[in-house]
């Protein structure tokens, strides 16, 4: 038990209990970095992250909105898609995520305002790299 000059008792009691979880916080700190450094790999690879906003703005006109054959509505169309591309590359796995919100305006009013999106997805993994070439 350490001494403090300290004549309260519990005051004394707490600042043995802080030593006591400094010295408990170091050794757990210790072992940690001492697992980490021994579990480190051998050879270290790279990999690969982009990711890529884009926005895409676009005017039409439209002579036959409704595709019908009598009754033909003609309009203006505006297009924006606001869209976001993220590409990991790692030496043994690729993802490929890409979300687009698509959004029409029809000038006239012919058809309602439309929204839609598209979300795509691909994944390549590769258990074993390089089977036939790996000498």
């Amino acid at each position: 038990m350490a001494n403090f000059p300290f004549k309260d008792d519990l005051l004394q009691r707490f600042l043995i209990a802080i030593n006591k979880a400094g010295r408990d916080l170091i050794s757990i700190a210790a072992i940690i970095l001492g697992i980490v450094a021994i579990s480190a790999p051998a050879e270290v690879e790279s990999s690969e992250i982009r990711i890529e906003p884009s926005i895409l703005l676009s005017e039409e006109y439209n002579d036959n909105v409704h595709l019908t054959a009598v009754r033909m509505y003609d309009d203006y169309i505006t297009k924006t898609a606001p869209s976001l591309s993220v590409v990991y590359l790692a030496p043994n796995w690729d993802w490929d995520v890409a979300y687009t919100y698509n959004y029409l305006y029809y000038a006239r009013g012919t058809v309602q305002n439309d929204s839609y999106y598209s979300f795509d997805l691909m994944n390549k993994n590769r258990i074993i790299s390089d089977v036939l070439f790996w000498m």
